[in-house]
C-alpha cells in the first residue's frame, strides 16, 4: 500500500493527473516518492507516443505540426513544473551574483529576461530536435524515443537528487531527497534497465527498421553511445550548478530535467547521423 502510495504521489507532483489523495503528505511519503519518478516519466512519454501517432499516422499531420503538437502535450501533461524550475534556474544562475543572491533571485516570484531568453532557446530547440527526430527516423523508432525521452529526464532527476546536497535549509524538493539512502539509486537504475530492455525486445525485431539497425552491434553502439552522452552531459550540468550554489534546489532539479531531454534527443540524432 505505501509503494502505491509513493508512485501515486509522484504522480501527482510530476503531472497534471490528480489522483484525490485525501490527506496531505508527510516528509517520508514524498521521499520514496522519488523512486518512482523514472515510471511517471515513462507514462509521460507514452502519452507522448500515443499524441506524436495520432498527430502523424491517423491525421497524417506535416512533421513541423506534430512537434509542436508534442511540445505543447508535455508541457499540459507536466503543467510546465520543470519550465518553471528551468526559468528560475536561469535567472539566477546567469544573474553573475554570488550564491546566496543567486539563491534569492531563484525565489523571486517574477520572470527575469534571462530566464525569458533561455526559456525561448530551449522551447525553440527542443522543437526542432522533435521536428528532425520525425523527419530523419525510420518508423518506429521516434516513437521509441518519445517514450524514453521524459524517462531519461526524471532518471537524471533522481540521480542529482540523490547525489548532490540540497542548497537550501527548506524548499519545495527538499522532502524528496530527505533520509534517502544513495543505494536507492541503484535500485532505481536497475528497474529502469529492466523497462528499457523489455522495450527494445519488440523494436529490435520490428520489420519497420533497416536491416542494419536490427544487429545488436547497431543496438549496442546507439545505446551505449547514447548514454555516455546523456550521462556526461548530466554530469557537467549538475557539477557546474552544484559550483556554483553549493549544492541544487527543486528549481534545479526541473532544470536538469529539460536539459537531459535536449541532450538525449540532440545525442540520438547526432549519433543517427554519424552512423548513417
Amino acid at each position: 500500500m505505501h509503494k502505491v502510495k509513493g508512485f501515486l504521489l509522484a504522480l501527482q507532483f510530476l503531472t497534471r493527473i490528480r489522483i484525490g489523495l485525501k490527506n496531505s503528505p508527510q516528509s517520508e511519503e514524498l521521499t520514496k516518492a522519488t523512486f518512482y519518478f523514472p515510471l511517471v516519466g515513462f507514462i509521460i512519454g507514452l502519452l507522448l507516443f500515443f499524441m506524436a501517432y495520432l498527430g502523424k499516422e491517423l491525421f497524417q499531420f506535416q512533421p513541423l505540426t506534430v512537434a509542436a503538437m508534442i511540445l505543447a502535450t508535455e508541457i499540459f501533461i507536466t503543467g510546465g513544473l520543470h519550465l518553471d524550475g528551468f526559468i528560475d534556474s536561469c535567472d539566477g544562475i546567469f544573474s553573475g551574483r554570488e550564491s546566496a543572491r543567486i539563491l534569492e533571485i531563484m525565489r523571486d516570484s517574477r520572470v527575469g529576461a534571462m530566464g525569458v531568453l533561455y526559456l525561448a532557446l530551449l522551447l525553440l530547440g527542443k522543437w526542432a530536435l522533435l521536428y528532425e527526430l520525425l523527419v530523419v527516423s525510420q518508423d518506429p523508432l521516434p516513437y521509441y524515443i518519445l517514450i524514453l525521452m521524459p524517462f531519461v529526464g526524471r532518471w537524471a532527476m533522481t540521480y542529482v537528487i540523490l547525489a548532490y546536497p540540497y542548497a537550501r535549509p527548506e524548499g519545495l524538493g527538499q522532502p524528496f531527497k530527505q533520509s534517502l539512502p544513495k543505494r536507492t539509486f541503484l535500485l532505481i537504475s536497475g528497474y529502469c534497465v529492466v523497462l528499457l530492455l523489455i522495450l527494445t525486445v519488440p523494436l529490435r525485431f520490428s520489420t519497420a527498421l533497416a536491416p542494419g539497425m536490427r544487429s545488436v552491434g547497431a543496438w549496442l553502439t546507439v545505446a551505449l553511445g547514447l548514454a555516455l552522452l546523456t550521462c556526461l552531459g548530466v554530469k557537467i550540468g549538475a557539477n557546474r550548478i552544484h559550483r556554483r550554489l553549493g549544492g541544487h534546489t527543486g528549481d534545479t532539479y526541473g532544470a536538469i530535467n529539460e536539459l537531459t531531454e535536449v541532450i538525449f534527443l540532440g545525442g540520438f540524432l547526432f549519433l543517427s547521423a554519424l552512423l548513417g
